[in-house]
């Protein structure tokens, strides 16, 4: 049984609120573009994001090309780096 201290901890700094890990457009994971030199804007779903990799749309990109892109950058919303940086936010 665990003692009553115990206490699950979302980390303040992390991969879900880091401005490096974005949602692409059509796609359901977390990926960090940290490094990368990419091209954003807001995507038509809630949460996700228009994102250019090396000048093509990642979340259009099929099969290979894809995986080839996700297998590099998936992460989970509670992982935590030293390279985090805060996301703008406008206003």
């Amino acid at each position: 049984m665990r003692p009553q201290s115990h206490r699950e901890q979302i980390p303040e700094k992390r991969c879900g609120n880091c401005k490096h890990g974005l949602v692409p457009e059509f796609r359901d994971n977390l990926l960090c573009f940290h490094g990368d030199k990419i091209e954003t804007k807001p995507g038509l779903s809630a949460g996700t994001t228009e994102v250019w990799l090396n000048g093509e749309d990642v979340g259009t990109m099929d099969g290979d090309e894809y995986d080839q892109v996700w297998a590099g950058r998936v992460v989970d919303w509670d992982d935590v780096c030293d390279e985090w940086e805060e996301e703008m936010n406008d206003g």
